[in-house]
């Protein structure tokens, strides 16, 4: 959990900066709703194909049964049995006739891998759309950002202050990992040493890569993620209320309307009156932003 010092910033709009001030209430999105296409991937799982496994598969079975180390690991891994039984035949064959042996075996493993990849695309992307994100970030100055996300600086950006006293959302907020190369399940040879019994390949943090990754283009962001689960199947998003003492400051965007400026300070006067409000400016010497609080 996050302490009482961490703040974390929201980039709006002028019209949902509104709604959400006077609805009490922020946007959670299910993952196709938002702007990145590669979120919460359908197609993470392995860059090899079911033929590349079946001889992989085929060669470490000859490592296990013919190499100098007995294998270890999972004694009830049927390959880990397989290959103890070989061993210990006193009269086992060659190892190239083991090997035409497994191949033929593994020939199955091939069409098994292929179906198992439609089955797991198919579970990934009906089960991404059965949680909404709620992102933030750790900046409240990136210009990109309130180009993008704050309409051209005409919008505002919100700050947050975590409450985990109060047991808030955002006290648990997990930071993205930004990567250079597309996440994968695991390697050729994790996936062979995982099938053999002789390694795990760690599933329980399957759902961590799959909604906490994005590619290096968007490191700029600093952001961070809450993920909970979607019930407005309908829409494809909810509506989460926060509490007036969360909202400790807004940042005015320099191109925002006077109306959206009197929209912004009307709104705060009833429920936020302890918010903070700042009008900024950009500063064209080193192309930065400064804040000024509104007293």
């Amino acid at each position: 959990m996050h302490s009482n010092d961490v703040r974390f910033y929201k980039y709006m709009s002028p019209e949902s900066a509104i709604a959400s001030l006077e609805n009490g209430a922020m946007k959670w999105s299910i993952p196709k709703l938002l702007n990145d296409p590669f979120e919460f991937p359908a197609s993470m799982d392995f860059k090899f194909t079911g033929e590349e496994i079946a001889n992989a598969l085929t060669e470490e079975l000859v490592t296990m049964a013919y190499g100098p180390n007995e294998p270890t690991s999972d004694p009830n891994n049927q390959f880990i049995q397989l290959t103890l039984l070989n061993r210990r035949l006193r009269n086992r064959p060659p190892a190239e006739k083991f090997r035409a042996f497994i191949a033929e075996v593994n020939a199955g493993t091939i069409q098994r891998f292929e179906e198992n990849l439609v089955q797991r695309r198919a579970f990934l992307a009906e089960y991404r759309n059965q949680f909404t994100v709620f992102c933030v970030s750790a900046k409240k100055d990136n210009l990109l950002m309130w180009a993008h996300y704050a309409k051209n600086h005409t919008g505002c950006v919100f700050q947050f202050r975590c409450l985990p006293e109060l047991d808030r959302t955002l006290s648990a907020a997990i930071k993205v990992n930004y990567v250079e190369t597309y996440p994968v399940i695991g390697s050729l040879g994790q996936y062979v040493k995982h099938l053999t019994g002789q390694a795990e390949i760690n599933y329980d943090n399957l759902f961590n890569i799959f909604a906490f990754t994005k590619s290096q283009h968007w490191d700029y962001e600093d952001e961070w993620r809450c993920i909970s689960k979607l019930n407005n199947h309908e829409t494809g998003f909810d509506f989460k209320p926060f509490i007036p003492e969360e909202l400790e400051a807004i940042y005015i965007g320099h191109r925002a309307s006077q109306e959206h400026k009197d929209s912004i300070l009307n709104t705060l006067r009833g429920k936020y009156q302890e918010t903070k409000v700042f009008s900024s400016s950009v500063n064209i010497q080193d192309y930065s932003m400064l804040f000024h609080e509104n007293r």
